[in-house]
């Protein structure tokens, strides 16, 4: 029976972007647009009058359908052709689409919806394995790490923006118009897959189908799923729901014996040795396990607290912002890990540059427009020159300034999806040395707590302050007592401050304001001093607001870290930067600051350092008059680049 080589097709045949780019419509199809009722279940929900009980089916059961048969529709694929799989996969999508696009108000409403979620879920099941191999059989060398790479951000990007874009689609076109476009997209994919060879791989002649390993893990899934979905109006402990339960573990082991014992199961156990293939395998399940939570969050933010679908997926933006981009070479089993942030400050600038901020309010004063520019440049020269041999990511981060995109990334599984042996950062700093690279080894900057203080107090007219309580006064008081925490608790051989950076109150100066806010930066460098300085702020903060009659509320923003450079890390990048740029270039050790960087998070999980180039004699980061050196953009891409080839030889 065997017809071609494994992963194989007609080798005549190279793949070509009209191809790549019909698959990858095909992905999005199931990815973004199928995906876009994670947010849009209850404007659907409303509009067809139908029940969250079921709204809640047809959100899951396209997920389910998908993860049911998407292994049992590869190997068949394997078998039948990876191209008709696909097509199938397209017409089914193309199906489903329109099922859901003109599901109708009334009694068929529920029929429509559920048999157009099932038919998107097969259509993820058929194209998503099969076009994976029609990639390996058609594409090899850059090309093919090219072509894995927008498949992959098809996927992974077509989540990551799905609740977003189902938001904005909802609002301003109508959620129908999703499923329209999602129809449309699949037949330009169809049409651009159309005409390529045919791959199929070497199969046995005494191969039999999984019957039983496919039909206990679907009574073990279907199980699970009303389990999830229905549990709450059954009752959790209620006589069903326990026995569904039961019957879900039953045939759990039902299936895990079946397959242990199955030469031809359709889940090989045995890949779990594969270290790979399980991380891989675990970030798939905490993507799909973020989709779920989402789901909740989407739902409870639209129906509880009265925001719109698209407001809803603007909550989302985080969730997709994140960029890792790898790099191969070779068989090196190495891989170095280089990050750039790329957000932005809530600072007006005050500058006269043809490339200054357009947005008003809003402006790059921390060169992290900069950082991402090196990098770019860094990876556009390592893809072409390719004189490494092992890995490099390319990670470029949001949310530094808040403190919480290097935690989110990490919390999100960056280091299991994109394993890295090591992991570097680098940013300006104005003072230092224009051009001159500093490499600090240990603790190099302090941890951030980020608080803010609401002192609420009586309004009253500015001619009757004794009829007032006043929050003002309060909150000035309050400045001042901070000030004496570090400078009569914290030892003078400790580093430490508590910063005022906002005080908000009151529009008119004839008006004692109702309540004043107080925006606070505390840095400290040990967890001691941390402990210690965050207590005096709590003690003053209820001192002070019951000494003035008011009441308080103290918020915690995310917490950051010490940023630890890890000694042996910094070394290599110092010998690397002085091997490339010359002794008078590079400072070790380097400098240490009480400023605070959300990298410590990623530091704390992987060996690594965090170095400074110099940004010469210019305003300090954050000041409206910043400027970065652009001379240093070629000396920071370098760098990256050094580094990379030095550590993967």
């Amino acid at each position: 029976m065997a017809s071609v080589p494994a992963a194989g097709g007609d080798r005549r045949f190279v793949g070509n972007d009209r191809v790549l780019f019909g698959i990858i419509f095909g992905v999005l199809a199931f990815w973004l647009f199928a995906q876009t009722t994670l947010n849009i279940a209850p404007v659907m929900a409303e509009d067809l009058g139908v029940g969250t009980n079921l709204m809640n089916i047809a959100v899951s059961i396209t997920a389910l359908f998908s993860g049911i048969f998407i292994v049992v529709i590869g190997g068949l694929a394997d078998r039948i052709g990876r191209v008709r799989t696909v097509m199938v996969g397209f017409v089914l999508s193309i199906a489903g689409s329109l099922l859901i696009g003109l599901t109708p108000v009334g009694p068929l409403a529920e029929a429509f919806l559920l048999v157009g979620r099932v038919l998107q879920g097969l259509s993820g099941a058929f194209i998503m394995p099969a076009s994976l191999a029609l990639i390996k059989a058609y594409w090899d060398g850059a090309a093919r790490q090219r072509a894995v790479s927008l498949w992959s951000m098809g996927s992974w990007g077509g989540s990551g923006f799905a609740a977003l874009f189902g938001g904005f689609m909802a609002q301003n076109v109508g959620w129908r118009w999703i499923f329209f476009a999602a129809a449309a997209v699949s037949v330009v994919g169809m049409l651009m897959v159309r005409g390529t060879p045919e791959s199929r791989a070497e199969t046995r002649g005494d191969y039999r189908f999984d019957t039983a390993g496919v039909l206990s893990f679907m009574v073990m899934m279907v199980g699970l799923q009303v389990v999830a979905t229905q549990g709450g109006n059954l009752g959790w402990t209620s006589l069903p729901t326990l026995v569904i339960l039961a019957l879900s573990v039953v045939f759990a082991v039902v299936f895990f014996r079946v397959e242990r014992r199955n030469p031809d199961a359709f889940v090989d156990f045995g890949l779990f040795r594969n270290m790979t293939y399980t991380g891989a395998t675990l970030s798939n399940f905490l993507l799909n396990a973020t989709a779920g939570i989402l789901i909740v969050a989407m739902s409870l933010v639209q129906l509880g607290g009265d925001l719109t679908a698209q407001q809803a997926g603007l909550l989302t933006v985080g969730y997709a912002i994140a960029i890792v981009a790898s790099l191969t070479v070779g068989e090196g089993g190495k891989a170095i890990g280089l990050r750039a942030d790329f957000d932005a400050l809530p600072i007006r600038e005050d500058n006269d540059l043809p490339y200054r901020s357009r947005v008003e309010g809003v402006s790059h004063l921390c060169g992290h427009d900069g950082h991402t520019a090196m990098l770019l440049a860094a990876g556009k020269y390592l893809a072409e020159t390719r004189k490494f041999d092992g890995t490099v990511r390319l990670i470029f981060q949001p949310g530094e300034e808040t403190m919480e995109g290097g935690p989110a990334m990490v919390a999100d599984g960056l280091f299991e999806r994109f394993p890295v042996d090591a992991v570097f950062a680098m940013h300006n700093m104005p003072g230092l040395e224009l051009g001159k690279l500093y490499f600090t080894p240990g603790e190099t900057m302090a941890a951030v707590d980020n608080w803010e203080i609401e002192l609420q107090g009586k309004g009253a007219h500015g001619a009757m302050p004794e009829l007032s309580v006043d929050p003002v006064v309060a909150g000035s008081a309050l400045v001042m007592a901070l000030q004496t925490i570090v400078a009569r608790n914290v030892s003078p051989q400790s580093r430490a401050v508590v910063t005022v950076g906002a005080f908000l109150a009151g529009n008119a100066g004839n008006v004692v304001a109702d309540s004043a806010v107080l925006r606070l930066s505390i840095r400290t460098t040990t967890d001691a001093d941390r402990e210690l300085v965050l207590g005096k702020v709590r003690a003053l903060t209820a001192a002070t607001a019951q000494g003035f009659g008011c009441t308080y509320e103290v918020r915690e923003g995310q917490p950051g870290a010490v940023l630890v450079n890890d000694p042996e890390e910094t070394r290599r990048a110092y010998d690397i930067a002085r091997q490339e740029f010359g002794e008078d270039q590079v400072e070790y050790p380097g400098p240490t600051f009480l400023a605070s960087e959300d990298f410590a998070f990623m530091l704390q999980r992987r060996p690594g350092t965090y170095c400074f180039i110099g940004n010469g004699d210019t305003p300090m980061v954050h000041h409206p008059r910043f400027v970065l050196d652009r001379s240093i953009l070629t000396k920071g891409a370098a760098y990256w680049v050094a580094l990379a080839e030095g550590y993967l030889r």
